[in-house]
């Protein structure tokens, strides 16, 4: 039975249309400069990406580098994510709720209000660079891929070798026709300078990694036994920095789950509001993917996996959301605004 590792198409899906409303929101926006023109099509090229993971048709035996590759390719969300939270910091006006009642109505409205004669051009700049250090990868582990399908498909149809045989040519013509691509994009951000391709070659170092990872972590639990898998529960720090494990033949829903939580706040207590109102964030511990416990129960946690709880605290005494500010003693947290901060 395969494990789902807290990932589902669904996720993916997410990613892809998270991309597809960046594009229309620049687009959208009147008197674009060049610069946001380059980042229109730094998106497209990555949309791009995105669709042919999505509509790769492999063999069976490459099913594990499918989930792998689907896996990687979600990584770009995070990107996105990082940036738009980076122009929040100098468009207040952000920070207010959309429109409509779903996450991604609000997340198109966020993007559609984004003003963006206000970016700095160096943000946009780094984050032109994340694009293309994502679609680069994605684009050479979808030709590794297709080459390995070419070859199981060799080896299947014996008796049309030579058809075979040319679709793997044509496989590695395209992959050559991708690197020398990619090479003349390289040396197009050179002219662009050192710091941008630098942000782009480690965003395919990352990528490669993650990639390398999951797939050889799918194969170790594909190989385990079923019983052995769901024997582990799954390890989670809640909000007072306790380890709180649970297995998910026991807890079988996200009301499940908060029931318990209520349980260990009113022990511990503290009052249950934050929990009531959904004011709390997991995310997996490995990959800082945020799980969303509203989504499909079945892909939010798997056994074995290391889980981070957090409380949500909003600020908007002054109008403005203050996420680096203490709740009890207001001292405000100096640093990077892309990371959890743990308050005593």
């Amino acid at each position: 039975m395969p494990v789902g590792f807290g990932f589902s198409v669904g996720d993916f899906i997410a990613t892809l249309n998270l991309v597809h409303d960046a594009i229309e929101a620049i687009n959208d926006a009147r008197g674009s400069s060049a610069s946001y023109r380059a980042l229109i099509r730094e998106l497209y090229v990555l949309e791009s990406a995105l669709l042919r993971v999505k509509n790769l048709q492999l063999e069976d035996e490459l099913e594990i580098e499918k989930r792998a590759l689907e896996q990687t390719a979600a990584q770009c969300q995070r990107a996105i994510d990082e940036f738009f939270a980076k122009i929040q910091v100098y468009q207040p006006h952000l920070r207010g709720g959309g429109s409509g009642d779903g996450t991604r109505a609000r997340m198109k409205d966020a993007w559609m209000k984004v003003k963006w004669a206000f970016c700095k051009e160096e943000d946009v700049d780094k984050f032109k660079a994340d694009l293309r250090g994502h679609s680069t990868s994605i684009q050479l582990l979808l030709q590794t891929i297709e080459m390995k399908n070419a070859s199981i498909r060799a080896r299947k149809a014996e008796n049309q070798r030579g058809t075979i045989a040319g679709q793997v040519q044509n496989a590695s013509a395209a992959l050559m026709s991708s690197v020398s691509s990619i090479s003349s994009g390289i040396m197009r951000s050179l002219q662009q300078g050192k710091e941008q391709l630098a942000i782009t070659t480690k965003i395919m170092q990352q990528n490669f990694q993650i990639f390398n990872m999951v797939r050889d972590i799918h194969k170790f639990f594909s190989g385990l036994p079923y019983q052995i898998q769901r024997d582990q529960p799954v390890y989670m720090i809640d909000a007072f920095g306790r380890w709180t494990p649970f297995h998910l033949e026991f807890i079988r829903s996200s009301d499940a789950l908060l029931a318990v939580l209520r349980v260990n706040f009113e022990a511990a207590g503290v009052g249950t509001e934050k929990i009531d109102r959904r004011q709390i964030a997991f995310e997996d511990a490995a990959t800082r993917r945020e799980i969303d416990i509203a989504k499909n129960w079945e892909s939010c946690f798997r056994p074995g996996q290391r889980v981070a709880m957090s409380v949500i605290f909003e600020d908007t005494s002054r109008g403005v959301t203050r996420l680096s500010t203490c709740p009890h003693c207001l001292t405000e947290q100096q640093g990077t605004s892309d990371s959890d901060i743990e308050w005593y």
